[in-house]
């Protein structure tokens, strides 16, 4: 194993082994308390962190990683060509309110680009990821299953960018008016209302066609669903229709708007 190159299923079951503790704590009463930005945090946020990045340092020590819970903390590692984000809990608000809609991201960048990706959605008991060979599976994964069983892994891909009218998803908490008048440019069949980055996994199974994102998102959110999207026949772009890069440090790794596609 070369400590440059990770190895796609070692980082699915880092992500599976944070959902068993996260679910435990899903399941019981949830304590939440507020960030210095006023966004929440749970226990759950704070050992998923844990897990993934004591599993990345020990796998992995010449690669830093950049989470967004070590970020909140002022723990930024020095970036190089290649480098992991994590989002630990993506959509910690659906997290709180129990909807199922959370997931845990854990990407692999290099030259700015995403190159692996894991989305593990423990409560919807669905695992997508993307590695090296370029291509996107998805696993029907339990939090309560021992070990991830990769020998059921489906191969996923966009649906035909010919296909119109769309069906479209967008964020369950963070909607605006910027979008609602986006998407009158186009002819639009369903809307699929979600949160997290399970979004990005429904176009990368065919499921939806577009996605867009007008308004404020740091780059753990977006990285490790763009690798999947990518590797399944979509993309993240910006409003310029440029590729949508990650490691801006100089930006606090914000991203600008961006639209997710089927091609």
């Amino acid at each position: 194993m070369s400590e440059k190159t990770p190895i796609i299923k070692g980082l699915v079951s880092l992500a599976h082994k944070a959902g068993k503790e996260v679910m435990n704590i899903y399941e019981g009463e949830i304590q939440t308390q507020l960030k210095e930005d006023r966004s929440p945090l749970t226990q759950a946020d704070i050992k998923a962190d844990n897990i993934i990045l004591a599993g990345l340092c020990e796998d992995y020590p010449k690669i830093p990683t950049i989470s967004e819970e070590s970020y909140k903390i002022g723990k930024i590692p020095n970036l190089e060509d290649s480098f992991f984000l994590v989002d630990p809990i993506d959509g910690t608000n659906e997290f709180i309110n129990k909807n199922d809609e959370f997931t845990i991201n854990i990407a692999f960048i290099k030259n700015k680009i995403p190159k692996a990706g894991v989305i593990y959605a423990p409560a919807k008991k669905k695992m997508y990821y993307s590695g090296l060979e370029n291509k996107a599976y998805e696993i029907e994964c339990s939090h309560d299953v021992e070990e991830v069983p990769f020998q059921n892994k489906r191969q996923i891909s966009v649906s035909p960018v010919s296909k119109n009218p769309l069906t479209v998803t967008i964020s369950r908490s963070h909607n605006n008016e910027k979008t609602d008048e986006f998407l009158k440019n186009y002819n639009i069949k369903n809307t699929i209302i979600t949160g997290s980055s399970i979004k990005f996994c429904l176009i990368a199974s065919g499921l939806a066609e577009l996605y867009p994102r007008l308004g404020p998102t740091r780059e753990w959110d977006v990285a490790a669903g763009h690798a999947i999207l990518k590797a399944a026949g979509g993309n993240v772009r910006m409003m310029d229709k440029s590729e949508l890069q990650y490691g801006k440090e100089e930006e606090d790794f914000l991203n600008p708007d961006f639209i997710a596609t089927n091609f």
